[in-house]
């Protein structure tokens, strides 16, 4: 078990984080130094690795534009485009990518700070990843109410539904729900062909994370995770195949919200909360 330490350099805006047991040091790169003011600060929600390069959402857009932003592989911001053929999405948290390079976003369907829920807060996209043009769109808000089990049906009756991390595995979307949690555990909802009327939605797991899902990402068979704390963040893997649970860091902020895959190497995103986000690598 790995207990990282986070520590903050306020006058270089750099977020170094080490690990006690191989004594590593990883360095973060400020996301929002090589865009314009036109776009200004990243409110990073969300990261997933396209071809070494990483696609990245914002969960507070101007106007709730669809914007997407391109860094490259050392963090470096080098464009931003809007989804094509979509209008307006807002509060969008969660990405993913299929295996011919589709990009799926998930907005987190939490009610506002007016106690609403606005159609594009309720929308899960499939996007084109090498155009980021819109091939489909629905309603998951909607698909969720044709559910009959009881967490989903009660967190939807109570307006209580946040949801923040998205997978895809073998035509399966994989839903990280933050809030509520169910005995302090949290769950995951898989939804099968979600675009198919044939879909099929069931809880796929409930896990003791110490908190609610921040991010998820599968590689192979393995599911990796990050968690919300009360001042803390926690990155786990869950080992399908063995249904098997390991808790590998613990980070000192409870704002890693974005969680990639390169390899051996984690990237994650860290929302700056109206501030400049970051992004960490992680060997």
């Amino acid at each position: 078990m790995k207990k990282c330490k986070i520590l903050f350099i306020l006058s270089t805006l750099l977020l170094l984080s080490q690990c006690s047991t191989d004594k590593t040091t990883y360095a973060a790169k400020d996301m929002t130094h090589t865009l314009t003011d036109e776009f200004g600060t990243i409110e990073a929600s969300g990261i997933v690795n396209i071809d070494k390069q990483f696609v990245i959402i914002s969960d507070e857009t101007e106007d709730n534009s669809p914007y997407i932003f391109v860094a490259d592989s050392n963090g470096n911001v080098v464009s931003s485009h809007t989804i094509d053929g979509l209008y307006e999405m807002s509060d969008m948290e969660g990405i993913t990518k299929d295996d011919e390079g589709n990009i799926y976003i998930t907005s987190s369907l939490s009610v506002s700070k007016q106690n609403y829920i606005k159609y594009h807060r309720k929308l899960l996209v499939k996007v084109d990843g090498d155009s980021f043009s819109l091939i489909s769109k629905i309603d998951l808000y909607d698909v969720l109410q044709s559910s009959d089990d009881p967490f989903i049906v009660e967190a939807l009756n109570d307006s209580t539904l946040d949801i923040e991390g998205l997978a895809y595995k073998d035509n399966n979307l994989y839903f990280g729900v933050k809030a509520p949690l169910v005995d302090g555990k949290a769950n995951i909802i898989k939804i099968s062909n979600i675009f198919d009327v044939s879909r099929e939605i069931s809880i796929y797991k409930s896990l003791d994370l110490g908190g609610g899902i921040l991010s998820l990402e599968f590689i192979s068979d393995t599911l990796y995770i990050s968690s919300k704390g009360s001042s803390e963040s926690k990155i786990w893997t869950y080992d399908t195949l063995n249904d098997s649970l390991e808790y590998l860091y613990n980070i000192n902020t409870n704002r890693i919200e974005g969680l990639a895959l390169d390899g051996a190497k984690i990237i994650l995103t860290k929302d700056g909360n109206d501030e400049s986000s970051t992004i960490i690598f992680m060997e």
